[in-house]
């Protein structure tokens, strides 16, 4: 029986990185390892340290900052330490879809009745 909160990755899971200075950036990286409050990864561009990025796995969205990333060979790691994650997405996003379900849709009056 699995007791872990969070997902646990494999090294060589690829995974895909959205700095959140820029959403419209997304950077492919691969799993290296990963503890408890962060990350290693490696990639083909640099992340500059400081910056946020979001990083949605599964049923879980971790929100993390870049520490530390190093150019080794033609490739770069990267250090991110988690900051917030959010697991149970699935699960939220029903609530939420329910919610607005049941939820009275206001009247808009029609042209007759103005």
């Amino acid at each position: 029986m699995e007791r872990r909160k969070h997902a646990r990755l494999r090294p060589s899971d690829a995974i895909s990185v959205t700095i959140l200075s820029d959403e419209s950036v997304c950077v492919e990286a691969t799993v290296i390892d990963q503890s408890a409050r962060g990350l290693g990864l490696r990639l083909r561009a640099p992340l500059i340290p400081g910056t946020p990025v979001k990083i949605e796995l599964g049923d879980e969205l971790l929100l993390a900052e870049v520490t530390h990333c190093v150019r080794q060979g033609g490739e770069f790691r990267a250090g991110l330490v988690v900051k917030h994650s959010l697991s149970g997405l699935a699960d939220l996003h029903r609530l939420n879809r329910a919610l607005h379900e049941t939820s009275p849709q206001p009247k808009v009056p029609s042209i007759m009745e103005r």
